[in-house]
């Protein structure tokens, strides 16, 4: 039985790591060059050069290195642009990126993956080939290409967004709005931080900000937490949120003359998304944010509880599946 036991157990280590590998990563986009192309003229209809654009990317992600840093990328971003249309209110956002381009799309607000060249890149997956011939890089189609290292570095796709994030909170300047979406810890109570320090808006924007302070006139944080009755200290002006650590932070760097406005509760969110409605009648952004809250996780630790029947589920099926192969070798010796 211990024998039976400690198979069963190195059986769900392995599955473990293979299913947390699938979340991370993700192989090349199919017909890349193509896809590539196709979403460039569909968001840069004329003024740009996508095939100079697709090739100049191709030809940084194609080599190895470029899962490591991102020099290769010097000449597609020179021609990259990330600006905000005229008119267009910039958005910055963490937490919850379906949230974010429910705003971008439905309320007036702009993000990243908005921006001409930003929309090209959403949904792509790329990595160059390690085992290609020097003088023939090629992108690889045949494995899941790396997020992130054990330590934290980013590569590959993330070291590309990175770079885009500074490039896009570059553009701001006067009033800088910036939506949060908790992440929550279902096994600790009171744990949803919205602003967390190893955040690409804090490691990132922020700083990008803080050097353009000068042109910085005032801070919106939208605080859409949905589920705030189950961590009520994540909420504007509580001394034990999160985002009263950035507001104190923004006060340091930015000066008392740059004012801060929070707003919290989905509710806030609901009305901004609704402010175009006409008639009396929802629009089409109230619907699409009302069934993103709708499946967005919860900090409760019922969510918590559930997950661990499942996963207790799970070993039970696994269990089952082994006991009946052993029987099965042993029948036919």
């Amino acid at each position: 039985v211990s024998h039976l036991a400690h198979n069963l157990m190195a059986c769900l280590v392995v599955l473990s790591l293979l299913f947390l590998v699938r979340i991370n990563a993700a192989p090349t986009t199919p017909h890349f060059p193509d896809v590539f192309l196709g979403k460039c003229y569909e968001r840069n209809p004329t003024g740009v050069d996508c095939q100079s654009l697709r090739d100049l990317f191709v030809s940084a992600a194609s080599l190895p290195n470029t899962d490591k840093n991102t020099s290769a990328y010097d000449p597609f971003f020179n021609m990259a642009n990330f600006s905000v249309p005229v008119g267009g209110k910039p958005l910055l956002w963490s937490g919850s990126k379906s949230v974010a381009i429910s705003l971008g799309e439905d309320s007036g607000y702009t993000i990243l993956e908005e921006t001409p060249t930003g929309y090209v890149l959403n949904g792509l997956s790329w990595c160059g080939n390690e085992t290609a011939p020097p003088n023939d890089p090629q992108l690889d189609y045949s494995r899941d290409c790396p997020y992130i290292v054990p330590n934290g570095t980013a590569i590959g796709t993330q070291v590309v967004w990175s770079s885009a994030s500074q490039k896009f909170a570059q553009g701001f300047t006067g009033a800088v709005s910036v939506a949060f979406v908790p992440q929550c810890n279902p096994n600790v109570e009171l744990d949803c931080n919205s602003f967390r320090p190893n955040s690409i808006f804090a490691t990132i924007e922020y700083p990008e900000l803080v050097k353009n302070k000068a042109l910085i006139t005032s801070f919106t944080i939208l605080l859409l937490n949905p589920n705030v009755t189950s961590d009520p200290t994540e909420i504007c002006g509580h001394p034990l949120s999160t985002i009263t650590n950035l507001t104190q932070m923004i006060l340091r760097d930015f000066g008392p003359n740059v004012p801060v406005n929070c707003e919290d509760s989905s509710q806030a969110i609901m009305n901004i998304l609704c402010q175009t409605a006409q008639g009396g009648e929802l629009s089409s952004a109230c619907i699409a944010a009302r069934a993103v809250y709708r499946e967005m996780p919860t900090c409760s630790r019922s969510a918590a509880a559930e997950a661990l029947m499942i996963s207790a589920s799970i070993g039970v099926l696994i269990l089952v599946f082994i006991v009946f192969g052993q029987l099965i070798i042993n029948g036919c010796k």
